[in-house]
């Protein structure tokens, strides 16, 4: 048999889905012809396709070696790179995918998922319009987008997003799960209890959106729906984040103590290695030493604020010669709180100390903001 119909065999059992049989034959044709770039490109993609990252490697760079102005060749190296966790050097593969063939949204798409990983969300947001512009039926790139404006907390243009993506492709499970984590995020809780629920209806197994779903219900105080979710959630994905802190809380709501003490430690044990197992709040419901807390609230803070940059700084800050405080509250209003710290922020010695209130809570107007507002 030629080169060239052994090729065309491995073609063909790969559309037979003969996975095995389709690299036997690739690799037979690449000891025959090693520079032959169909050969390369496809047993790459099988390979990849297979969960082979690194060993699909090597044969991408080969056939960027023997063909570098194939856009479909990067493109697809790039998806590899990402799968191993070299962001930076897939985004620059799908650079040079782009260069050569700048028209393709699924590149721009794809770009824009990586930079997203990157944490780079405002730079995606820019590769998603322009996946978007190339082909506005791209639903994935709406949902795409709709991802990284609810990271940059700019919910109801991430809802829009979302919303759109369904209405292209209703069937999509990762769309109506983001809709529902972005209504969750605005507060409109029974609208996201119908999109978790949407997405469960697409894909049976989706742990996210059990876990979304049971969040939605704890706040509805429907707490034995609420434990049913999150426990079907954390069978499903043992690990999700921060999923078995919320199942002992919606438990202990729920006044099921039988096996407590194990589903205590279950929570604890996690914590203490550092695994995103329960939120800092969560575990001060339940018996856990000062060491367990921090524990918690260090990993919950290494994930949830990250560091800013430098390049955020301010290098010449101005400076008074006071020593500046900043108070950040919810809680400005008629609340147990300013009852309790009202005087310590009025006793400030103001001629050593600037005071500032920042609220990040509802507007009021009764008397214990008033009384804050002149404490400031």
């Amino acid at each position: 048999m030629s080169n060239n119909g052994r090729f065309d065999l491995a073609i063909s059992l790969l559309q037979a889905r003969d996975f095995v049989g389709a690299e036997k034959n690739l690799l037979k044709v690449l000891k025959n012809q090693p520079g032959h770039v169909g050969a390369l490109n496809t047993l790459a993609i099988l390979l990849a396709r297979s969960g082979k990252h690194a060993q699909a490697e090597k044969h991408f760079l080969k056939a960027i070696q023997v063909f570098p102005s194939s856009d479909a060749t990067y493109y697809n190296y790039a998806i590899t790179l990402r799968a191993l966790g070299r962001l930076t050097e897939a985004r620059d593969m799908f650079d040079k995918s782009l260069a050569i063939n700048p028209s393709s949204s699924d590149a721009w798409n794809n770009r824009g998922v990586v930079s997203s990983n990157l944490g780079d969300f405002r730079s995606s947001i820019v590769d998603f319009n322009k996946a978007i512009s190339l082909n506005p039926g791209n639903a994935a790139a709406y949902a795409n987008k709709g991802k990284a404006l609810a990271q940059l907390e700019r919910g109801e243009e991430a809802r829009a997003a979302y919303a759109q993506a369904i209405a292209i492709s209703p069937n999509l499970p990762e769309a109506s799960l983001g809709l529902g984590q972005v209504l969750s995020q605005l507060r409109r809780h029974n609208e996201a209890l119908a999109a978790y629920d949407r997405a469960i209806a697409l894909k049976p197994d989706l742990a996210e959106a059990w876990f979304g779903r049971g969040l939605a219900l704890l706040v509805l105080k429907q707490y034995g729906d609420a434990f049913a979710a999150c426990e079907r959630a954390i069978k499903l994905m043992p690990e999700l984040d921060y999923a078995l802190g919320k199942w002992l809380h919606a438990k202990m709501h729920c006044c099921l103590w039988d096996d407590i003490e194990n589903a205590y430690q279950r929570v604890l044990i996690e914590v203490s290695n550092r695994r995103k197992a329960a939120s800092p709040f969560n575990l001060l419901s339940i018996p856990s030493t000062l060491s367990e807390q921090k524990i918690a609230a260090e990993t919950y803070v290494a994930d949830n604020f990250p560091p800013v940059s430098d390049e955020f700084a301010s290098s010449h800050a101005s400076h008074s010669g006071k020593i500046r405080i900043g108070y950040f509250s919810a809680d400005f209003h008629r609340h147990a709180i300013p009852y309790l710290m009202a005087q310590l922020l009025e006793l400030h010695d103001r001629s050593t100390f600037e005071i500032l209130g920042f609220s990040f809570g509802p507007s009021a107007d009764d008397d214990m903001r008033r009384r804050l507002t002149a404490g400031f």
